[in-house]
């Protein structure tokens, strides 16, 4: 329930990104063609600093539902127990990587609030908005893989690799 939730609401919240981002972006093309004097120099800037937002928190959509970008051609094809294993394996090493990113994007942001740094557009938007997109996907996406773990040791992989000549996650 609570997951379908957190699907739910990602979903709507990566789409109303992506249509601000399109509004902004449109906003900013139109006023340069019919009307030059109240076109924003920050349209692109913020069109940018959307897009980053809803591709990043859109990870975390894809491997909740198992469609994030995987190698898994070869693995198809080998017996269950290995398909079990390379799963769990697939699993810790995306979690350590999330984990390090969390950590080192933690940084970046720590930094970026230490320099103040801000955009080069009127608006001088704080980087570290921009910045701060890095910790907080790869946290959700950490979680995400941490849940699919314990639903792979939960269920030893009947719920997602199937029989044996199955594919892995759907």
């Amino acid at each position: 329930m609570v997951i379908q939730w957190w699907n739910r609401v990602e979903q709507w919240l990566v789409a109303a990104i992506a249509v601000a981002a399109l509004a902004v972006f449109m906003y900013g093309m139109l006023a340069r063609f019919l009307l030059p004097q109240l076109a924003p120099d920050w349209a692109g800037e913020v069109t940018i600093f959307l897009v980053i937002w809803a591709v990043m928190l859109s990870a975390s959509a894809l491997a909740g539902e198992h469609r994030h970008v995987r190698a898994d051609l070869i693995v198809r094809i080998l017996p269950r127990r290995i398909r079990i294993g390379a799963e769990t394996f697939n699993l810790v090493v995306g979690i350590a990587f999330c984990v390090a990113m969390v950590w080192s994007g933690y940084l970046v942001v720590d930094f970026a609030i230490l320099l103040d740094e801000r955009s080069a557009s009127t608006l001088r938007i704080p980087i570290v908005y921009y910045y701060a997109c890095l910790p907080i996907a790869m946290g959700l996406v950490a979680i995400r893989y941490t849940l699919r773990l314990i639903e792979l040791a939960r269920t030893r992989g009947e719920s997602e690799l199937g029989d044996g000549g199955g594919h892995m996650i759907d």
